[in-house]
């Protein structure tokens, strides 16, 4: 009796889980079909009407059918909305009703309920939007806040043409005062980030270069990139944050782009990040600026910071220029000279090494003696021969440097007084310079 009672007990639960299996296929047909049989039938019936009137073109026919279709059995196929977006579209460019881009819309949305890709949708529905506000103005804005909506919240699945789409959006709602500044700047920075991102990815690398000046252009003509917006909306936030690196490289950015690379707010961006992110190239921008600003010293500092980061040959020997040529300029000579001749151990080609040698060597005075005085000039115009044979760019003004330095020459009365009493006699010329040349007189 307990074998027959256990043996119905598993024959009535394997029944249980077959009904509940059917009535699970059941309902995913009845979502999918219909709510019954008979609605299932008339989907696919409707379907099969629709779609012949659809190839003919002939939509007016087919837009009943397919309403069927749309409401009653809306997972049945992306392809009901696929070919409702064709329709209303062939619809609205017909009349320009409003209305049938409103219907537009809400296929999108509910084929992104349906079969998923809501980004897609979306950014679909936001082409849409921008590109009939030519005749509906108020479209744009919608683009827009669509799109910005995932500039800012998920900036990585933004494709070039999202972006091409939105900086227009951007720049012409500005036009029309629908947004303020602020705005666009916050656009054309977001924009700029995505373009960076795209770019890493090696992907498009000419595409994203095109777009990228589009951007810039387009930015620049609205009027808004220029140092009296920029500077006062950005100024607070790099006090309040210094170590936000996102907020850092987004302000030197812009601050770049809109030539005002000379503010006090540009300066401090670039250093706050230099500490942040220390490079050969940034120590070396931060020189610059410095330079740029006759603080010599921090230029000193920060070149010398970046010879010491820098492991390319090439870099660093420029690196090693800009310091001599800035102890040239500062008359620190001994310096000039050392730092010149480093450039040259790093590129003996140099001719800017070899002029600055020789520019120093025209600066110097060994003394009180007259006649020591006057040899510095033959070695310099040994330097600065070499440096136009080494570089022609440099002809020009060696030659100048060498007839200033030739009208220099000690007569020969003035060394015959010294015992020398020949040109081409060789001569070291004495004090820090330490170097050989040879006698020669002035004419």
């Amino acid at each position: 009796m307990k074998a027959t009672l256990h043996k119905i007990l598993t024959i009535a639960s394997a029944m249980a889980l077959a009904i509940t299996s059917v009535n699970a296929q059941n309902e995913q047909m009845t979502k999918r079909f219909g709510a019954t049989a008979a609605d299932s039938l008339e989907c696919v019936k409707n379907q099969s009407l629709y779609l012949g009137f659809y190839e003919q073109k002939n939509y007016e026919t087919a837009l009943p059918y397919w309403r069927q279709n749309f409401y009653e059995c809306p997972a049945s196929s992306e392809n009901i909305y696929i070919r409702g977006q064709v329709m209303y579209q062939a619809f609205y460019d017909q009349t320009k009703d409003k209305a049938y881009l409103d219907t537009l819309m809400q296929i999108l949305d509910k084929r992104s309920e349906y079969f998923g890709n809501k980004t897609g949708n979306d950014f679909r529905k936001a082409f849409f939007l921008h590109g009939y506000s030519q005749n509906h103005p108020e479209l744009m804005m919608e683009s827009y806040k669509i799109l910005n909506s995932y500039l800012i919240d998920q900036p990585e699945v933004i494709t070039s043409d999202v972006v091409m789409t939105q900086i227009i959006n951007s720049v012409n709602l500005y036009a029309r005062r629908q947004i303020k500044q602020e705005d666009v700047i916050n656009d054309y920075s977001r924009i700029m980030n995505v373009l960076d991102n795209l770019a890493k990815s090696g992907a498009g690398a000419a595409q994203i270069s095109d777009v990228r000046n589009v951007v810039d252009n387009l930015f620049r003509q609205c009027g808004v990139a220029t140092c009296e917006n920029i500077i006062p909306l950005f100024q607070p936030q790099v006090k309040e944050r210094p170590d936000d690196t996102g907020l850092l490289k987004k302000v030197i950015s812009l601050l770049d782009n809109a030539g005002c690379t000379t503010s006090d707010l540009y300066y401090t961006s670039v250093e706050n990040l230099y500490k942040l992110e220390k490079s050969a190239a940034a120590a070396y921008h931060l020189a610059e600026l410095n330079v740029q600003k006759d603080r010599l010293g921090d230029a000193e500092k920060y070149y010398l910071e970046a010879v010491a980061m820098e492991t390319d040959p090439l870099y660093k020997s420029n690196y090693l220029t800009k310091l001599g040529t800035l102890e040239l300029n500062m008359k620190n000579y001994p310096k000039a000279r050392d730092y010149a001749r480093q450039v040259i151990e790093l590129n003996p080609n140099s001719g800017t090494a070899h002029f600055i040698i020789g520019s120093a060597y025209a600066g110097t005075r060994l003394g009180d003696d007259d006649f020591e005085n006057k040899t510095v000039f033959w070695i310099a115009v040994d330097y600065f021969i070499k440096a136009k044979n080494l570089d022609a760019s440099l002809t020009d003004r060696a030659n100048e440097s060498i007839a200033v330095c030739s009208a220099n020459f000690p007569k020969k009365d003035e060394a015959f007084f010294v015992g020398i009493y020949d040109e081409g006699t060789p001569y070291t010329v004495k004090g820090w310079i330490n170097e050989r040349t040879t006698v020669r007189f002035r004419n």
